[in-house]
C-alpha cells in the first residue's frame, strides 16, 4: 500500500515536469529557429531573384534544343519537367521544395550543356550554340549563394540535437537544402 501511495504522489510529479520541460524546451528553441529560418528567407530572395533570371536563359537554350534530335532533345525534355517543377515550387512559396527544384534544375542544365557542347547537331546550328553558351556562361553571385548557405548552415545548427530536432519537427520547421549551383 505505501509504494501505491508513493506511486500516485510521483507520477502527477512526473507528468507535470515533463510538460513544464517540454513547455520550456518550445519557448526557448522557437524564437531561435524562427529567427534562423527568417534569415534563411532573407538571403533566398536575392538568389531567387538571380535564378529567375538564370533560368529564363535555360528555357530559351531549351526551346531551341527541343528542336532537336538525338540524346541533347531527351535531356532538353529533362529540363523542362525540372523547370515546370521549379516553377510549382516558386508558386506553392514552399522554400525547402523551391531549393530542391532549383538543386535539380542546376543537374539538369549542367547535363544539357555538357551534352550540347559535344553534339553535332548543336555545333551545326549557331543559334542554338549561341543559346546554350549563353546559358552556360551566366552565373548566379558567388556571394549570394554563400550567404544564403551560410544562413542555411545555422538553421541547421538550430534545429540539430535531440531536443531541438523534437521542437523543429513539433513547429513543421523542415530541412532546408544548401543551393548547389552549376559551376562556371
Amino acid at each position: 500500500m505505501r509504494a501505491w501511495r508513493v506511486v500516485r504522489v510521483l507520477l502527477p510529479l512526473l507528468i507535470v515536469l515533463v510538460v513544464v520541460a517540454g513547455a520550456v524546451a518550445v519557448l526557448t528553441a522557437r524564437p531561435d529557429q524562427q529567427g534562423a529560418k527568417r534569415n534563411v528567407e532573407r538571403a533566398w530572395a536575392p538568389l531567387s531573384n538571380d535564378l529567375a533570371h538564370h533560368y529564363l536563359l535555360l528555357t530559351a537554350a531549351d526551346q531551341k534544343v527541343l528542336g532537336l534530335s538525338g540524346p541533347v532533345r531527351e535531356l532538353a525534355d529533362e529540363v523542362r519537367t525540372a523547370l515546370d517543377q521549379w516553377k510549382a515550387a516558386a508558386a506553392r512559396k514552399s522554400l525547402d521544395a523551391e531549393v530542391r527544384a532549383a538543386n535539380a534544375l542546376e543537374a539538369a542544365g549542367r547535363r544539357l550543356v555538357a551534352t550540347a557542347r559535344v553534339s553535332d547537331r548543336v555545333n551545326g546550328d549557331p543559334a542554338t550554340k549561341r543559346t546554350v553558351d549563353a546559358f552556360a556562361g551566366d552565373t548566379v553571385s558567388g556571394d549570394r549563394v554563400r550567404a544564403f548557405n551560410d544562413a542555411v548552415r545555422k538553421y541547421a545548427r538550430e534545429r540539430r540535437g535531440p531536443i531541438r530536432s523534437a521542437v523543429a519537427s513539433f513547429l513543421g520547421n523542415h530541412d532546408i537544402p544548401a543551393f548547389e549551383p552549376a559551376p562556371a
